[in-house]
């Protein structure tokens, strides 16, 4: 070979690597590409589930009830054309009956079975899907029971008496001199009296004493104990301020504005200084509220939410945690963080099992022994939420409604017969949830970042808190006690906004107490301060449990109710009860 020839070669094979080597980095950078658009269209899959969600969510608390539904049509049409199929397959009019669609799919997959048995369309599916009862279930499935028929309003006014003060009203029209009077029509009508801002004028008669000294010693009557020493409201004034700004979620610029109407000018500082200065009493009945429910409680349900605080530059985050003890009330606390600290501290002292949510902010005390419970409404919100992105989400919904479904049965009997029901009816029910939840998120037609996947882990990653409800008859499956209470908070939070302080919080923070504790026991929030202030200044420290909302109506009755009456004045406190306060 000639140098000439090699010289060709070479530059031959050079060229040649070249050109490998552009395509090389063309392939490099196609992949590159690639893998940037694949991440990018997952992100865009999330973004899609997360807007389709949220449409949902939109559609359910503006153009309806907040009820649990899911796209009844779909499903009712794709039920429709199955029967159509299969009395076609059975006449022989028609090819074999074609596989079910994917919302026929749905229905199916409730009934089918670990042993291969033909799958079957459950009575919560057909009611979730809103097919109608009097068509036929497929083939081997156990019929439906009947929907039952709903209850129809009754018509016309309501008797309006009930607990109302009445005020009889005779009317005399001209009669004829024959006609005669057989009965009486009687009819109704709701009067309002305007509340009334008024002065309590206070005389205290002044002795003069002469002393040998030949001075002059003056002497009065001792002031009454009062809620504020020296304050300017009387037990039903503050009463009212409570009552509006924590029961009823009047912020104080409104409530200012009350009293202007009334003809008396006070100051919103004026308002929520009462507010502060009057809490250290009544925390003093919160805290006695709290070491008895420590002793008693069968369980203690907790949830948190957010809480703005005033600062110099911007509002602050805070939370409002609310715990729940059946028959004893609602504790509401504040705290500047949302994390195991604050929760350790409003868990520590109580030895009882405690609800909460899947948040890792418990995590830390239940690893000191603390039997923590899940929270099936928690579990089903997730798969509510992920039936827009994914209609398959339905089955679990439907599953945990099962769950609550049997719980309704078994309301009305002890723990002991409870815990046999739920072994019974839910514990096959929860395992063909978990089973589901593997099964979806091993499916390859499911995203790892759907909202349908998130919500399946969710669940299993909380399996042993969602199954000890089969360990515990008096615990409930949810924490929905705590979540209503927050409803009340919530509700408050857009009227008023934000808390002036922490100091401010705090004191809310009895205050709600309070509130929530008498709303759960019946009573009616503003009649019971007028006269919890009436009286708790001067009850006795070691008896204030008899002053709490789960024992108020017994102790109320045994105080004189003319002095109870009374806005100042003696009052004469009822010896102990002989057995304690339960």
């Amino acid at each position: 070979m000639t140098l000439g020839e090699q010289t060709v070669g070479a530059s031959a094979a050079d060229a040649a690597t070249a050109k490998i080597d552009t395509l090389t980095n063309k392939i490099r950078e196609l992949e590159t590409s690639l893998g940037r658009a694949f991440a990018k269209n997952a992100k865009l899959e999330t973004q899609l589930d997360h807007a389709r969600a949220q449409v949902a969510w939109f559609q359910r608390n503006l153009f309806g009830q907040k009820r649990e539904r899911v796209d009844t049509e779909l499903l009712q049409g794709a039920w429709r054309e199955f029967l159509k199929a299969q009395e076609a397959a059975a006449r022989g009019d028609a090819p074999p009956l074609p596989e079910p669609s994917n919302a026929m799919q749905l229905l199916l997959m409730l009934g089918k079975s670990e042993s291969g048995a033909p799958p079957t369309t459950t009575q919560a599916a057909l009611d979730a899907a809103g097919v109608p009862a009097g068509e036929a279930p497929p083939p081997g499935a156990p019929e439906p029971k009947a929907k039952p028929k709903p209850k129809r309003h009754a018509h016309g006014r309501k008797k309006l008496p009930g607990q109302l003060r009445t005020e009889k009203v005779v009317l005399n029209p001209e009669l004829n001199a024959e006609g005669v009077v057989k009965d009486v029509e009687i009819s109704y009508r709701i009067g309002i009296r305007p509340a009334e801002v008024y002065a309590i004028e206070i005389h205290r008669p002044r002795v003069a004493i002469e002393l040998a000294s030949g001075e002059t010693r003056y002497e009065s009557a001792p002031p009454p104990f009062e809620m504020i020493d020296r304050g300017l409201f009387s037990p039903s004034g503050l009463a009212h301020i409570i009552a509006s700004k924590w029961d009823r979620h009047v912020p104080w610029a409104r409530l200012e504005t009350f009293f202007v109407h009334h003809g008396y000018i006070l100051s919103k500082s004026t308002l929520a200084g009462v507010s502060l200065r009057a809490e250290p009493l009544a925390r003093r009945l919160v805290d006695a509220m709290t070491a008895h429910a420590q002793k008693v409680a069968p369980y203690l349900a907790i949830d948190a939410t957010g809480a703005k605080v005033q600062a110099k530059d911007r509002c602050r985050n805070g939370h409002i945690w609310m715990r729940f003890v059946e028959g004893v009330g609602v504790f509401v606390s504040f705290s500047a963080k949302h994390d195991a600290l604050a929760a350790n501290q409003l868990l520590d002292g109580w030895g009882c099992p405690f609800v909460a949510d899947g948040a890792a902010v418990f995590n830390d005390f239940e690893r000191t022994g603390a039997k923590r419970f899940g929270c099936h409404a928690h579990a089903r919100r997730k798969f509510f939420y992920a039936i827009a992105a994914d209609p398959r989400a339905v089955v679990g919904v439907c599953l945990i409604n099962d769950l609550f479904e049997n719980e309704r049965a078994l309301a009305e009997v002890d723990a002991s017969k409870r815990l046999e029901g739920r072994k019974k009816g839910s514990a096959p029910i929860l395992e063909q949830l978990l089973t589901w939840c593997r099964e979806t998120i091993a499916s390859e037609d499911v995203g790892t970042r759907g909202l349908l996947a998130k919500a399946c882990r969710y669940t299993l990653n909380q399996e042993p808190r969602l199954r000890r409800f089969l360990e515990n008859g008096r615990v409930p499956i949810h924490n929905n006690a705590v979540e209503l209470r927050i409803r009340h908070f919530a509700v408050g939070r857009k009227n008023w906004m934000f808390f002036g302080s922490e100091k401010a919080a705090g004191a809310g923070s009895t205050w709600l107490t309070l509130v929530l504790s008498a709303r759960m026991h019946g009573l009616h929030v503003e009649t019971y301060f007028r006269d919890l202030f009436r009286v708790l200044p001067s009850w006795p420290q070691h008896r204030l449990l008899e002053l709490a909302p789960h024992a108020w109506t017994e102790t109320r009755a045994r105080i004189d109710p003319v002095q109870l009456a009374d806005e100042y004045g003696p009052l004469a406190i009822p010896p102990a009860p002989a057995a304690a306060v339960k």
